[in-house]
C-alpha cells in the first residue's frame, strides 16, 4: 500500500535550490579571488577538490535519500512517481541530472521547465522525463 504522498510547495522546493547553489557559490567563492598565476595556485587546487567534494557528496545524498543538501534541510525528497517509493539513480542522475543538463541548453527549455512547477502536480520537466514527483518527507 503506498503511503499518502503530499507534494512539496513550490516554495520548499525553491528554497532547497537557494541552499543548493548557495553553498555551491560559496564554496566556490576562492576560485575567483585568487588572482592568476599566484602562488596560491594550490589554494585553487583544493577548492576545486571541495567542489568535487560536494558534488559527490549531492549524489550520494540524491541516491541514497532522494534529497539533495537543501532539500534535506526542506524535508522534502524526490520519489518514484508511481510507487511512492526511493526513485532509482537512473531516475535521479541520468534523468533529472544528464539529460536535463543537456536539455536546458536548448533556447527557452529552462523557462518552460520552470513555470511547468506552476502546474496541479508541481511537476517539473525534469521530474516528467524521470517519473519522480518531490514530497514532503
Amino acid at each position: 500500500e503506498m503511503k499518502k504522498i503530499i507534494l512539496a510547495d513550490i516554495s520548499e522546493r525553491f528554497v532547497a535550490q537557494i541552499i543548493n547553489y548557495g553553498l555551491l557559490a560559496l564554496i566556490s567563492l576562492p576560485i575567483g579571488l585568487i588572482p592568476e598565476g599566484s602562488e596560491m595556485d594550490s589554494l585553487k587546487i583544493m577548492a576545486v577538490i571541495v567542489i568535487l567534494l560536494y558534488g559527490g557528496i549531492q549524489l550520494y545524498l540524491l541516491t541514497r535519500y532522494g534529497q539533495s543538501i537543501g532539500k534535506g534541510i526542506m524535508k522534502i525528497r524526490i520519489v518514484d512517481e508511481k510507487t511512492g517509493g526511493k526513485a532509482s539513480f537512473e531516475q535521479v542522475i541520468f534523468y533529472r541530472g544528464i539529460v536535463m543538463g543537456f536539455l536546458v541548453g536548448i533556447p527557452g527549455l529552462s523557462i518552460i521547465n520552470l513555470i511547468m512547477i506552476f502546474r496541479k502536480d508541481r511537476k517539473c520537466l525534469h521530474d516528467f522525463l524521470a517519473s519522480t514527483l518531490v514530497v514532503r518527507t
